[in-house]
């Protein structure tokens, strides 16, 4: 884990720049630039508020709220993974002139992507207080430590996720399929109170799950977030961090050499 944030702190001026590369390269790819940041989740949420609120029926309290904030977390932990996905494959002739650590730009993926939901997150922040009325209080002190702890788990799994890429060419459609899936078992769009007692254990195991869970405690209901699933989400993005991180000290050596072949 030292090992890690030493890296960080050794290429940091790297991971800034990138992602300011990165995020302005995107803008202007579009007509729209900047916009498509609020947009697109915007507009998947009046989608989704269409499907299941009026077709379906299955509106609760605030549901435009409860809704915009579900899909903002879990666009900010899918998008942010699935852009890591590949990227050592991408990047490998610059890998093989300079020595830096495979998992390098997994992070600047990681890096671009939250700076973009965290500026969503601010927008929905607003409009949650002007439009349903923001509770005030110390609970909104943990606002901060929320996102330090989704940051974590999203980094865990990228960096994971970007070596098994490189072996795996078809890990990237794989998961693209588990995360449409995963958005129907992360209660974005029904009450969390419809899971069985006995099936809630299984439920708060999707870190997608428990991140919005504790968001929504937090910004819709103005409580403090359970403790318990802040100890599970931190142990998880810390297990997953340290596990990448022996994965890639194993294959640091040999894996440009995989991806020749």
């Amino acid at each position: 884990m030292i090992e890690f944030f030493k890296s960080l702190h050794k290429y940091r001026g790297i991971i800034f720049f990138r992602t300011v590369a990165s995020l302005r390269a995107d803008t202007r790819a579009m007509y729209l630039g900047y916009l498509w940041w609020l947009l697109e989740p915007v507009l998947n949420t009046a989608l989704y508020y269409f499907i299941f609120g009026v077709l379906m029926g299955s509106k609760t309290q605030d549901f435009i709220t409860y809704l915009l904030l579900g899909t903002v977390i879990y666009q900010w932990f899918q998008s942010s993974i699935t852009s890591t996905m590949g990227t050592i494959i991408a990047r490998a002739p610059l890998y093989r002139q300079i020595p830096l650590p495979k998992y390098l730009f997994a992070i600047i993926g990681v890096s671009s992507a939250s700076w973009k939901s965290a500026c969503v997150f601010a927008v929905i922040l607003g409009y949650i207080a002007i439009s349903s009325g923001l509770k005030l209080g110390t609970h909104l002190l943990w606002l901060p430590i929320l996102f330090l702890v989704q940051l974590l788990v999203i980094i865990g799994f990228s960096i994971i996720l970007s070596i098994a890429s490189a072996y795996l060419k078809d890990l990237q459609t794989f998961m693209a399929v588990l995360f449409r899936g995963g958005m129907f078992l992360s209660a974005i769009f029904w009450d969390v109170a419809r899971v069985p007692e006995h099936l809630k254990s299984l439920f708060y195991s999707n870190p997608a799950a428990s991140l919005i869970q504790v968001f929504r405690s937090v910004v819709l209901h103005g409580e403090h977030p359970s403790l318990l699933l802040l100890m599970y989400l931190l142990s998880l993005g810390f297990i997953c961090i340290q596990l990448g991180m022996f994965w890639h000290r194993r294959i640091d050596g040999h894996i440009l050499k995989h991806i020749q072949t």
